[in-house]
């Protein structure tokens, strides 16, 4: 999630240039409103790492 919050913030400051369209569904998808603690698992990502083990070890 860091990656995408660092993605947004490029957009917003201007670091990262979108056309409009692009640039506001960007802000409007990873900007929501949401806010994640630090070290509290997202229960989307958590599963992450288990189905990543599984697909290396087949």
């Amino acid at each position: 999630m860091d990656q995408n919050m660092r993605v947004v913030d490029a957009v917003k400051n201007g670091t990262i240039s979108l056309p409009e369209p692009a640039r506001s569904e960007i802000i409007r998808q990873f900007s929501g409103g949401q806010v994640f603690e630090p070290g509290v698992p997202v229960p989307e990502a958590a599963a992450w790492p288990e189905l990543a083990d599984a697909f290396l070890r087949s």
